[in-house]
């Protein structure tokens, strides 16, 4: 089953981190995601997701961090292009608009395989 945990000294510096776990890979609705809602966002303002990541193993293509307006990834989704993950942190950024409804959460979706990854960091930002 995905398991999606915060672990003290996984983050950078021994900080906590969100690390993601996933053994059995992506199967019909056996997914976990967690969202967290945002503070209303103005329609069409430009923001920027900003987290640090890294893991080991496969990585998955589809990303795993992201903006959605719904509680599962489906409505209004984007998610950031944090390309192959190695041991190393890396700073993944995601621009995006408000939507014209004002709600958007920030998702963090575990629904392949794959091994350790870790999220820390995660900031929401107007653009600059």
């Amino acid at each position: 089953m995905p398991q999606s945990l915060v672990k003290a000294g996984a983050g950078r510096g021994g900080s906590k981190a969100l690390v993601l776990r996933n053994e059995v890979g992506r199967q019909p609705h056996l997914y976990r995601n967690l969202t967290r809602a945002l503070e209303p966002v103005r329609p069409g303002g430009r923001y920027v997701l900003t987290c640090w990541m890294r893991g080991q193993g496969e990585t998955p293509t589809e990303g795993v961090i992201g903006v959605c307006s719904d509680p599962w990834g489906n409505e209004a989704f984007s998610y950031a292009d944090h390309g192959a993950l190695d041991d190393e942190w890396r700073e993944v950024k995601l621009p995006f608009s408000g939507p014209a409804g004002g709600r958007l959460n920030v998702i963090v979706r575990n629904d392949t395989r794959i091994e350790g990854p870790a999220i820390d960091d995660v900031r929401v930002e107007a653009e600059r």
